[in-house]
């Protein structure tokens, strides 16, 4: 928890908690060395952030689920008649599956922490309230070295809180404020740039002086009213009385401003671990490799969010040890059709995976006998050696 512990709520002047001030402190945002000014509204601003960040949260969203139940033996079987595997399909009254953990992931991406308040019926987790704005709950050491939550007002014991933090229970938005605030900055000299016609750097000389200040400020906004924009950049200039343009500066092609854009974006994914080309940069995406990108985004992208979220609904929302959680990633690790029959025949024919195994894999139903294995005719046991 870091710097979330020993948070000791108490008002500020009568009006404010200190848990109030620092969300409001937050939300303000970090001025950054580039002199942008980096909030998370801000970065959500930001066409890389969004992108990788809709990327995570949709692509995690659409994996189901399930409940397990394991044996002794270490068998296990998808659980359905368990009160929380009621719950992983309808987390509450107005969220899909689907809705609640994309917000799981906003909230996680960009926040770093998120709250839900668990509502039992019997002892059991019913459903799981989100918290809209996790920056407004404090978090409380207690005696037992445990925590305890403050929302809106009300203290909540561990227990009655699902809680996940990443990043100490920092945003990405803090650590990486720099960087950010660099993309900001590019970003807003891109749109001054196009909203000055493309052409910022011109100066019209004027061999004759205007008569008076008056007649200046007349030129100027007529200037700017007729060129002065991307929309009206390519109009014909008329200049009268001797009046020439000359530019100054360099074009937009030749300050490699598209590079730039392009490296900030692809630094921005490199935060989030998403591949460049889900947000829209093919340079580097061919053919070829395009499949093993995202079997790597699978293994070491998605894999480490849904197993966080997997650890925490089966620590907090369970009380059976023999219970867990587990999101199914298989579809999303998978090669394409060709590949993928292959390896089945190779573990039906070794003996390892049955038809129905095989079946399961490819979400078709299992049929009667498909239990059987095989067992390779030219295969004996070789004995210990001794």
């Amino acid at each position: 928890m870091g710097s979330l512990r020993g948070f000791v709520t108490r008002k500020l002047f009568g009006l404010m908690d200190i848990g109030e001030l620092a969300a409001s402190l937050r939300e303000s945002g970090y001025v950054t060395m580039s002199g942008e000014q980096v909030s998370v509204e801000s970065a959500q601003r930001l066409f890389a952030v969004y992108a990788c960040v809709n990327v995570l949260a949709e692509t995690i969203a659409t994996l189901p689920l399930k409940l397990y139940r394991t044996d002794r033996d270490g068998n296990r079987e998808v659980v359905k008649d368990h009160a929380f595997a009621k719950t992983l399909k309808k987390p509450n009254p107005t969220d899909t599956p689907f809705e609640f953990f994309e917000r799981v992931i906003w909230h996680l991406a960009l926040r770093g922490k998120f709250f839900a308040i668990k509502v039992r019926v019997f002892g059991e987790v019913h459903d799981l309230l989100p918290v809209s704005n996790p920056d407004l709950v404090t978090v409380v050491d207690t005696a037992d070295h445990g925590y305890e939550f403050i929302i809106d007002g009300k203290r909540y014991s561990q227990d009655e809180v699902l809680y996940l933090i990443v990043h100490d229970g920092k945003s990405v938005i803090r650590y990486q404020a720099d960087t950010l605030g660099k993309n900001q900055a590019i970003n807003r000299y891109g749109s001054a740039f196009f909203r000055n016609g493309a052409m910022p750097g011109l100066v019209i000389r004027n061999p004759n002086k205007f008569k008076d200040e008056g007649a200046f400020k007349q030129f100027k906004k007529r200037w700017e009213d007729t060129y002065g924009s991307a929309r009206n950049g390519n109009k014909v200039a008329i200049l009268d009385d001797g009046k020439t343009i000359e530019k100054i500066s360099l074009t937009n092609e030749d300050s490699q401003f598209l590079d730039t854009n392009k490296y900030s974006d692809s630094q921005i994914a490199g935060l989030f671990r998403v591949p460049v080309y889900m947000i829209g940069n093919y340079d580097k995406a061919t053919f070829s490799n395009i499949e093993n990108l995202g079997q790597q985004f699978a293994r070491f992208t998605i894999a480490p969010w849904c197993r966080r979220i997997e650890s925490a609904v089966t620590l907090q929302c369970l009380q059976d040890p023999s219970l867990y959680g587990e999101f199914l990633i298989d579809s999303l690790e998978r090669g394409n059709l060709l590949s993928r029959y292959q390896a089945y025949k190779v573990g039906r024919d070794s003996g390892f995976l049955s038809a129905n195994e095989i079946r399961r894999k490819e979400n078709m139903n299992p049929y009667e006998g498909g239990d059987e294995f095989l067992k390779p005719m030219n295969n004996e046991t070789a004995g210990t050696g001794d």
